[in-house]
């Protein structure tokens, strides 16, 4: 083996190794959407560049719960029970209205569903994606990946 080749061949793995270690910044996968298409790397020119920049969004008031029924946003759990909101939770001021009001409240018999609210919104989401791919030599390439996101939860109600 020529020198050159040796050096070469030592550069290429030392950038694979460095480069092929998961980066804890990567935030890709998200419960609320899905992920947009991920284009693979083009093997046709050696050191071939890319470059994409991605727009997707969305909104909703409605999702599906674990058995598959479309509810309210905020109640794909169902319920919330505020009845026992309070009970047991220690530092109450009952000089606060609020706090007051939730020991009253506490103090009532339950009964079938008194104290359940059913809570809604409305869930917004903007992206853009900025990805830059670097082709190397013989499948070896990098990714970098710029999300930029703005998620809104608004119009909450019950």
């Amino acid at each position: 083996m020529n020198k050159p080749h040796l050096i070469k061949l030592s550069l290429t793995l030392t950038l694979t190794i460095i480069l092929s270690v998961p980066s804890l910044a990567y935030d890709r996968v998200h419960f609320y959407s899905t992920n947009p298409l991920w284009p693979e790397p083009r093997f046709e020119k050696k050191y071939l560049s890319t470059f994409d920049i991605t727009f997707f969004g969305g909104s909703t008031k409605n999702s599906k719960s674990c058995d598959g029924c479309t509810k309210n946003l905020l109640d794909i759990y169902g319920t919330h029970n505020m009845h026992l909101l309070s009970k047991g939770v220690p530092g109450k001021n009952l000089n606060l209205f609020t706090d007051m009001t939730l020991t009253e409240l506490e103090r009532i018999p339950a009964c079938n569903t008194f104290g359940h609210l059913s809570f809604c919104g409305c869930f917004d989401t903007k992206q853009i994606l900025f990805t830059y791919r670097q082709n190397f030599n013989h499948g070896i390439f990098c990714t970098f990946d710029l999300p930029i996101r703005s998620l809104t939860l608004n119009n909450i109600g019950y």
